[in-house]
């Protein structure tokens, strides 16, 4: 009888290790498969996050968007939308975007830098 006891106590902690395992370590996101959670502007975005940037946190902190702009700035990793949105891009060369281009990006947003007034996109790629 103990030794039932055992093996089922055994397989149990198993499965709960196992589950736990795979909860911790799952693999990144892929911010391009996901549904964007609001659809903006970059002037918007950016204005939400200066007029209240606790209250713009809590609504897109770590959420998928999509954002639109006017292409104002790129390096070879990020484009800049409307000096207001940065879009670090994740597949997608900039060599195909333009500067003064319009654009609609798909991004996870990171956060809001204070000084330059900048609200920052990770894992981001173009929208067709």
């Amino acid at each position: 009888m103990k030794k039932k006891i055992a093996i089922i106590v055994l397989i149990i902690v198993v499965i709960a290790g196992y589950s736990g395992y795979k909860y911790v370590f799952k693999g990144p996101r892929d911010v391009s498969s996901e549904i964007a959670a609001f659809i903006t502007t970059a002037n918007a975005l950016k204005t939400e996050f200066v007029l209240d940037q606790n209250r713009a946190n809590t609504k897109y902190l770590g959420k998928t968007i999509n954002v639109s702009g006017k292409v104002t700035e790129k390096t070879k990793e990020s484009i800049t939308l409307d000096n207001g949105v940065v879009c670090v891009l994740s597949s997608i060369a900039t060599n195909n975007i333009d500067v003064n281009s319009e654009v609609k990006i798909k991004g996870k947003v990171d956060g809001f830098d204070d000084l330059f007034e900048q609200v920052k996109l990770t894992e981001s790629s173009l929208v067709n």
